[in-house]
């Protein structure tokens, strides 16, 4: 019995000094290569960190850290980029050392790119610039740019939903692209531009686009009125307005449109309008609080047509007149005048008439001269008188 005692005792020791060396070597820690060319990146990953009993990593080296997905110390898996383009030395190490489990080191070898020169011909070297000249956003450039620097916020409004980046390598060998969103979520949108310059090396360029939130309006400013079958000269600046209505009307449908559409409005006095009454519209934002419009009301005065059809008919009938009588005038001096001129015409038949006979009466007066005898020129004479009195009376008769 002591001796199974004693035997299940040293399985039991063994097992627990097998479980303090397993969480000695608890976390991981690698790099994707040791062997770089100048100018390239060394991304480093740390695993499995026991941080259920308080497990920090922190890592120590020369190199500069170009980019990490969390912060120093460590608390759990992250990955870490280093930049090797300001290396002066052949080899770096970098330690990832655990307050629990003891440290790790890796080496990081670093090869320069050199030129090879024979005495038949010449090996041109790569070039290893890989920088931008500018970046520019919706066609406006970041003021601040530096080649240098690789990361940039930008803050654009609410009404942006969608960016253009342009941008050029300062070198023309070098080639870049462009990686992030179609469409700008509301707050932080990452943008990278990856730039390999013709050695192959890469360089990135981290751009934060901050697209703001909805401004909320609070106002009680309205933007426009509409009044059915009247045209309102509504300006947006003037709360007092000024409207004519016919007589008859007593209601007008009125249409309001608000800045806020999250304030509210009423119309008051807009029953029984009469000459001089005022509607108002009183709006009230979500903070209580209130403004107020005005529209006063002038009504057309009704027009009198009987009165101007009376003066128009005696118009009428004045003119009517006036022109009878003239027409009456006018006939009767063209009446006259006829008559005027039948007279004329018939005394000059008389007087012709009278030339002839007395022409006739002379001539035979003297044809008979020669005979004697006092009767005889007598008979003439009453002859002559009987003439001239039947023509006297056949002209007037006429």
């Amino acid at each position: 019995m002591k001796i199974k005692k004693i035997i299940k005792t040293i399985i039991f020791i063994f097992i627990v000094f097998l479980g303090f060396n397993t969480r000695v070597s608890a976390f991981s820690f690698e790099c994707d290569k040791k062997d770089v060319l100048k100018g390239e990146y060394v991304t480093c990953i740390v695993t499995d960190i026991d941080s259920v009993n308080g497990e920090t990593i922190n890592i120590f080296s020369n190199l500069e850290i170009y980019e990490s997905n969390s912060s120093i110390p460590i608390k759990k898996d992250t990955k870490i980029k280093f930049s090797t383009r300001k290396a002066t030395d052949n080899s770096y190490d970098i330690y990832a050392e655990s307050n629990i489990n003891g440290k790790k080191t890796i080496t990081i070898n670093i090869k320069d790119i050199t030129t090879t020169k024979t005495t038949t011909s010449t090996t041109k070297v790569k070039s290893n610039n890989n920088y931008l000249s500018y970046i520019s956003i919706n066609g406006e450039e970041i003021k601040d740019f530096s080649k240098e620097n690789t990361k940039y916020f930008v803050s654009v409004p609410y009404d942006t939903n969608k960016i253009k980046i342009t941008t050029k390598t300062e070198d023309n060998n070098a080639i870049y692209e462009i990686n992030g969103p179609d469409l700008l979520e509301i707050g932080d949108n990452e943008y990278t531009i990856g730039v390999t310059s013709e050695d192959n090396t890469i360089r990135f360029y981290k751009i934060i686009i901050h697209r703001n939130e909805e401004e909320k309006k609070i106002s009680t400013r309205v933007s426009n009125i509409k009044i059915k079958g009247y045209k309102l000269n509504f300006d947006g600046q003037s709360k007092t307005y000024h409207l004519k209505v016919k007589e008859n009307v007593k209601k007008l449908e009125i249409k309001v449109k608000l800045e806020d559409n999250n304030a509210k409005y009423e119309i008051d006095g807009n029953e029984e309008l009469k000459d001089g009454s005022i509607i108002k519209i009183i709006v009230e934002n979500e903070d209580l609080e209130t403004s107020e419009y005005r529209i006063i009301i002038s009504k057309e005065e009704t027009q009198n047509y009987l009165i101007y059809l009376i003066i128009g008919l005696s118009i009428i009938i004045l003119i009517i007149v006036v022109a009878f009588i003239l027409s009456n005038k006018k006939n009767h001096r063209v009446n006259k005048k006829l008559e005027n001129e039948k007279d004329n015409e018939n005394l000059e038949k008389t007087i012709k008439i009278t030339n002839i006979s007395g022409e006739k009466i002379i001539k035979e007066t003297k044809t008979e001269s020669s005979f004697n005898g006092k009767e005889l020129e007598k008979t003439k004479n009453n002859d002559l008188k009987n003439e001239l009195d039947k023509v006297f009376e056949d002209t007037f008769n006429n």
